[in-house]
């Protein structure tokens, strides 16, 4: 099965059902079921929790923070020491 690097936009707007973007959401990861397991890094968790936490509320961030580590249809990838510095590498070199 592929994988697919998933960003904390993605999982606010799937969450969050006044988002202009969660029915797009919704409809694209029930595409994805059996094609490909989202991946969500702790950095991705982490700010998806704190972003959920700051902008609804800190209940509704942790049921959702609990389904997502519960769920098997995510991945959830802990970045090694080595990942980490190519991901500020990256950071430092470009602009964008």
């Amino acid at each position: 099965m592929s994988t697919l690097l998933i960003d904390t936009s993605a999982l606010f707007a799937l969450n969050y059902i006044r988002d202009n973007h969660h029915a797009d959401a919704v409809a694209y990861f029930r595409s994805l079921a059996g094609r490909m397991k989202p991946i969500v890094t702790e950095w991705v968790f982490i700010e998806t929790m704190s972003l959920m936490k700051a902008r609804l509320n800190p209940q509704q961030a942790i049921t959702f923070g609990r389904q997502l580590k519960a769920s098997n249809a995510f991945y959830a990838l802990i970045l090694t020491d080595e990942d980490k510095q190519t991901t500020w590498d990256i950071f430092e070199r470009y602009d964008d």
